[in-house]
């Protein structure tokens, strides 16, 4: 289910049931993302993973990159090796003092 409003005569979604970070774009890019796992132990991406991400990143691309990039940066650093819901918070705390919610916005 969607609705639409218009923005300078472009028709823009709004998905009010799903919430935004089950949009297919959102989704899509996050499945995508996962397939560059560097760890040892390749971890499923849930929807709860999703959802955090989004959370946690505003919907802006660029910091679900650098997340995920920094929790598996510091998994492989701390030896545990996976990309997990863990992981992904030990990579957002030190933003999170650093001024916000969300990184760089």
């Amino acid at each position: 289910m969607r609705s639409y409003f218009n923005l300078k005569n472009k028709k823009c979604p709004i998905y009010a049931v799903c919430g935004v970070s089950q949009t297919p774009n959102f989704r899509k890019f996050c499945e995508v993302l996962f397939h560059y796992q560097y760890v040892q132990n390749e971890s499923e991406l849930t929807d709860g993973m999703i959802q955090w991400l989004y959370e946690h990143s505003g919907g802006v691309l660029a910091v679900v990159v650098a997340l995920v990039h920094d929790a598996q940066e510091l998994s492989i650093l701390n030896g545990r090796e996976i990309l997990d819901k863990v992981s992904l918070i030990e990579a957002y705390e030190p933003r999170q003092m650093l001024g916000g919610k969300f990184y760089g916005m």
